[in-house]
């Protein structure tokens, strides 16, 4: 309570006043007063730990302040508002405020921490006046229905699903469910979306992979997401992947905290490692901004290079699924879609053994000798290759003279 009523009075100071209040509200928290502080957003009230850098600011207004100036710009009475990564919800109950009781939020995270403070943030909310309608997914969202490895940050808003091999040393490891945007706005018949907002700690790609369908559909007007260059694995491809994954289906981008229109230079632009980028189908919507007018961007370039993301990927989620098929339902099944599959993706080397060791299992020497040899060609250092290779030979050998 102590903190809660200093934090509270703070509100009321200029901010070069505040800093030294803050350090003695930080020393009371480490001598056991609760960091709780209340503050009213919108419809909702949010419960806030003020010892965290990102809380404090939500409590005095600045967290993502570049933000809502375009949220206020967008967002209409009546609106529907998707956020994939709502986290406590300070962005929800700001979109609360511009919505209202006629509009709609489609909350969507993974983090149980964050999930269970959201929850206790939207019942605050629940009979207030102005309070949308709202759902809530408790799950996250990437590029296929799944169950993935999730690290739970001791840092509220650092949560992330993790990367094979990847384990953080701090907070805990967690599993939890995860579905494509397309699915999950599908389920909840969403048929318009005003404003989707995605931040997801270096997850974007696979969500926006997994939200294709809904972006094609004409369904969304604008896009705010988060760059988190940190977890690119290849920076120069992913960053134009990431742009392209979007803006070919129309939307032109800005950056939203210089703020400059991205064109063919911008794609490409590693400058900073955390960004926010606001995409539009309609850059007349950002009159007033005092924009440069929009540069030079290839579409046809943007668009090969979005579709050439979407269709690696779609042909490791069906390489997977085929995988699930010959492990709990035909083997001769599995083997065909494989061999069509591998046709269209030759170089789909881990999904390559599966279908030799299948076209084994069925007796199937000579198929599955094509693929090892395949194999043996692009990785002349695999002994296992090579051993299956001799083991398939003698097979067929034999099956010869037995003829």
């Amino acid at each position: 309570m102590l903190i809660h009523l200093l934090m509270s009075a703070m509100k009321r100071w200029v901010p070069l006043r505040r800093e030294k209040l803050i350090r003695a509200v930080l020393s009371l928290s480490r001598l056991g007063f609760s960091p709780i502080a209340r503050t009213r957003v919108g419809p909702m009230t949010l419960e806030l730990d003020v010892s965290d850098e990102f809380q404090r600011n939500m409590f005095f207004g600045t967290y993502e302040d570049t933000t809502f100036p375009l949220m206020r710009r967008v967002l209409r009475a009546g609106d529907t508002y998707v956020d994939v990564g709502a986290q406590l919800g300070y962005m929800a109950a700001k979109a609360a405020s511009l919505i209202g009781e006629t509009g709609r939020m489609v909350l969507i995270e993974p983090d149980p921490v964050a999930l269970a403070k959201l929850e206790r943030h939207l019942a605050s909310g629940y009979g207030q006046p102005g309070m949308p309608q709202v759902d809530l997914a408790r799950g996250g969202c990437s590029d296929r229905a799944a169950s993935l490895r999730f690290h739970v940050s001791p840092t509220l808003g650092h949560s992330r699903v993790l990367s094979d091999g990847d384990s953080p040393e701090d907070g805990s490891v967690v599993t939890v469910p995860v579905d494509t945007l397309d699915s999950t706005l599908e389920g909840l018949d969403v048929d318009a979306v005003r404003f989707l907002k995605i931040d997801i700690e270096g997850h974007e790609i696979d969500a926006l992979l997994g939200a294709q369908k809904t972006l094609a559909s004409g369904l969304v007007e604008t896009v705010l997401i988060e760059k988190n260059l940190d977890y690119f694995l290849l920076a120069e491809r992913d960053v134009a992947i990431f742009h392209a994954l979007i803006a070919m289906h129309g939307f032109r981008a800005i950056q939203d905290t210089t703020p400059r229109w991205v064109d063919d230079q911008e794609l490409l632009n590693l400058e900073n490692s955390l960004e926010n980028y606001f995409f539009v189908r309609d850059p007349a919507m950002l009159d007033g901004m005092d924009l440069d007018p929009p540069g030079s961007l290839d579409m046809e370039k943007v668009t090969a290079l979005g579709q050439m993301a979407v269709d690696g990927r779609l042909l490791e989620s069906e390489a997977r699924s085929i995988v699930r098929v010959a492990c709990w339902q035909d083997l001769n099944e599995a083997a065909e879609r494989g061999e069509r599959l591998i046709q269209a993706n030759p170089t789909l080397d881990w999904f390559r053994g599966h279908l030799a060791w299948w076209h084994e299992g069925l007796g199937q020497f000579a198929e599955a000798l094509v693929h090892y040899e395949f194999l043996a060609a692009s990785q002349p250092q695999n002994a296992s290759v090579a051993e299956r290779i001799r083991e398939v030979r003698s097979r067929l050998g034999a099956d010869s003279s037995q003829k």
